[in-house]
């Protein structure tokens, strides 16, 4: 009864809301610490770990009131019943992934940008198109929002390679590259459901075309190139003649990339 009286809708969708602002103030009182690392008072509650528990809090709420809670219309379609390997491929069951692998490896500020990111989109749509959508302030923040929310989701996607690139380095040092290759593979399934991160491997590969198209690369070594990244942008569903889509940064309204993570 007491929810009536506030803008959300069930128990769920107040911590859903919750969990993300506890994950915001982890990730600020984090870096605070990070960059001020001789103001010990920072350090006295492990933000790095809360953060990432409030990840964890988060997707699993959003999956289990999209998916568990109540009949879904993918349930209906699937006869009533969800299949596990469904909801496995989700892009939420890959960030509460992510946030486990983050408690047991080594901490970084770069581990978080991306739950930051996708926090501060989340809380920043749900109270200007569904809280208070026809408020003055929304209806001037709303194309704002709009604007800076794919390159966002882009500038995350490029996070979420350079973390690969720094496991990588952890794995060496550590002598142990599970954490490494299983980050890897929940970022490929990750690469079916985000257009944003297949932006980001595209905007990479054209970089990586500016060296091998200099006149003194060898054509052998160039043709390799072209033949490689041909497998790539095929594997990425990226085709070669009609990339303007790609170019522009499109897209589309039921995309899992964009910010879905909201409790429906």
């Amino acid at each position: 009864s007491l929810l009536a009286f506030t803008l959300f809708q069930d128990k769920y969708q107040l911590l859903w809301f919750l969990s993300h602002i506890n994950t915001l103030l982890g990730f600020f009182m984090y870096s605070a610490w990070v960059f001020n690392p001789e103001k010990h008072f920072l350090s006295v509650i492990p933000w790095y770990k809360l953060t990432n528990y409030s990840c964890i809090l988060t997707y699993t709420i959003v999956i289990y009131k999209r998916y568990l809670c109540e009949e879904t219309f993918e349930q209906n379609e699937a006869g009533g019943r969800i299949l596990i390997s469904y909801i496995l491929k989700t892009e939420n069951v890959q960030l509460i992934i992510s946030a486990f692998l983050w408690t047991v490896t080594n901490e970084s500020f770069f581990k978080l940008v991306p739950f930051a990111i996708y926090s501060i989109l989340n809380i920043s749509c749900f109270l200007v198109f569904e809280a208070y959508p026809q408020s003055h302030f929304s209806v001037a923040l709303a194309p704002f929002i709009s604007y800076i929310k794919n390159p966002c989701l882009i500038f995350s996607a490029f996070v979420d390679i350079f973390i690969i690139g720094l496991l990588l380095n952890e794995s060496y040092h550590n002598n142990s590259y599970y954490v490494f290759f299983l980050y890897t593979f929940v970022w490929g399934l990750k690469m079916d459901n985000s257009e944003a991160s297949r932006i980001a491997v595209y905007k990479i590969m054209k970089v990586i075309d500016l060296g091998f198209n200099h006149k003194f690369v060898p054509y052998k070594i160039t043709h390799y190139w072209v033949c490689f990244k041909q497998r790539i942008f095929r594997l990425l569903s990226i085709s070669m003649k009609e990339n303007l889509s790609v170019e522009g940064e499109f897209f589309s309204d039921d995309e899992e990339g964009k910010v879905e993570q909201k409790v429906l």
